[in-house]
């Protein structure tokens, strides 16, 4: 919990050695859950650094685990993990440094071009399968993410019926912080409709 704290947070450095930790302890005992959440909260830390293919190949890792083993909530998490930094890279927007976009020019020609895509993609995976458990938590945080995506994309209207749907799920399961957070964008988006 300390390291997913601090990846909640975006205090990196922070998180890793708590997430490693997890991890070199969850392999050795065979935990595979928590080996596949630590692996995802580490994928997020090396992208953090710019290490952007080894990053998203962690994340991605833990999602096909997640699948085969039909542990749908972890799936859910990586598939909002993925969408956020395919959201990321399509915006141009996120923490990388020019020394990291040089290392990765590579990786962002092949990727820039569908990451949009990619990013819609994992993240009405994570609204279907949120939906399938029955998870309104879930749901509402991949709603979120979907409307700041059609947010960026321009797609106002998109953005709006998304980002009222998870405030009506944040206010059900009483997340005021997330609430707080989506009524703000709401906010952002008829004031700019305004202007």
């Amino acid at each position: 919990m300390t390291g997913l704290s601090y990846v909640r947070l975006g205090e990196f450095h922070s998180a890793e050695a708590p997430i490693k930790e997890v991890l070199s302890y969850s392999q050795n005992i065979g935990c595979d859950i928590f080996v596949d959440f630590a692996r995802a909260c580490l994928g997020i830390i090396l992208i953090s650094r710019g290490d952007f293919s080894k990053g998203l190949n962690f994340i991605e890792e833990a999602r096909q685990s997640a699948l085969k083993s039909e542990r749908k909530w972890l799936c859910v998490v990586a598939e909002n993990i993925l969408g956020n930094v395919y959201s990321q890279i399509a915006a141009r927007t996120g923490p990388a440094s020019l020394s990291a976009m040089a290392k990765n020019a590579g990786f962002l020609m092949k990727n820039i071009p569908f990451a949009a895509k990619r990013a819609e993609d994992h993240l009405k995976k994570a609204i279907e399968v949120s939906k399938e458990m029955g998870a309104p938590g879930l749901l509402a945080q991949s709603y979120f993410n979907l409307g700041l995506l059609c947010k960026a994309k321009k797609k106002i209207e998109n953005a709006k019926e998304y980002i009222s749907a998870a405030i009506k799920l944040f206010e059900e399961c009483e997340a005021e912080g997330f609430l707080k957070q989506a009524r703000e964008e709401m906010e952002s988006l008829v004031v700019s409709k305004v202007e």
